[in-house]
């Protein structure tokens, strides 16, 4: 099997829009696909936050039956929204591979964890229904930095998983401890 990137792939690593140059590192630098997270992310924000498919996106993961009693097309909405994640994972993955210089399918095998628990860090709800593109990508952003701490210091892969698994349970236990306090005290002022 060839895990070779075509030839017009070649030297894409080595396009950078900012370049630094290190005696003990060599040449680094700010590279060219950071424009494609800020358009993209543009894109998304603005089309969460001003079209009625972004509406119907965020209704249906709060409540699908109100969505569908609101009227939303639950199921083109679905079908659009899956059309879009598929997509954006293949320009995810040709742009890796570009960068990386060599195409490997399973690149990204056991980073689900890592996506979870950059989503719900960003103020997604586990339940559905509220997050922002802005706090999705801090939560990767600190999600990268903790993994590339654990790495610097180094801590073997396995443990790096059980961090990222107690940052995650930390991140989901907040919100649920919030609600159930505010349950408690509205239950507290009505039965007074």
């Amino acid at each position: 099997m060839n895990f070779q990137i075509p030839d017009g792939m070649v030297g894409y690593y080595s396009r950078f829009l900012i370049k630094v140059r290190d005696p003990v590192v060599g040449e680094a630098g700010l590279h060219i696909s950071i424009i494609y997270l800020v358009v993209i992310t543009v894109l998304i924000w603005w089309g969460l936050k001003y079209t009625t498919f972004g509406r119907g996106l965020y209704a249906i993961g709060g409540n699908r039956e109100v969505a569908i009693r609101t009227g939303f097309n639950v199921k083109l909405i679905t079908i659009v929204m899956l059309g879009l994640v598929g997509i954006l994972a293949a320009f995810a993955g040709v742009t890796e591979s570009a960068y990386s210089r060599f195409f490997n399918p399973v690149l990204f095998l056991g980073r689900e964890l890592d996506v979870l628990a950059a989503v719900i860090i960003g103020g997604a709800s586990i339940k559905g229904g509220r997050g922002t593109v802005l706090g999705t990508i801090l939560g990767v952003v600190l999600i990268e930095i903790i993994n590339r701490g654990l790495i610097f210091l180094g801590i073997p892969a396995e443990w790096q998983r059980m961090v990222i698994g107690i940052v995650l349970i930390i991140f989901i236990s907040i919100p649920a401890i919030t609600e159930q306090r505010a349950r408690k005290l509205k239950y507290v002022s009505v039965s007074e």
